[in-house]
């Protein structure tokens, strides 16, 4: 009984100790990682490779609210609106001529390891 304790506290202390490392270690990263993005020359090491963030546009309530006034169908379900995506390039681009029809949200640039 006593054995499976003592077992349990080692554990349980591993862990513990793991995550504070994981947490220094995850501080380190994000500090190396904005050296690396500060500087063009690390970003061209071949033993990494630099990858952009992706930009998504969501339509605001106005965007949809305008397309319904041309006569653009803007719902799959009686609950769900179609995403960005969903619609044809043409309507895509009337939507990107009026920024108040979209927000534009871009993801952050990553480092992956070759």
């Amino acid at each position: 009984m006593q054995d499976e304790q003592e077992l349990t506290r080692d554990v349980v202390g591993e862990y513990v100790e793991l995550k504070k490392r994981m947490k220094s270690d995850e501080e380190r990263m994000r500090a190396i990682e904005t050296v690396i993005f500060d500087n063009p020359v690390m970003q061209t090491d071949s033993r990494i490779k630099i990858v952009q963030g992706s930009t998504k546009y969501l339509i605001t309530q106005a965007g949809y609210e305008n397309l319904e006034v041309v006569g653009v169908k803007t719902t799959i379900t009686e609950t769900r609106r179609k995403d960005f995506d969903e619609f044809d390039t043409e309507t895509q681009g009337l939507l990107l001529q009026n920024p108040l029809n979209v927000e534009s949200k871009t993801s952050k640039a990553s480092i992956r390891v070759r």
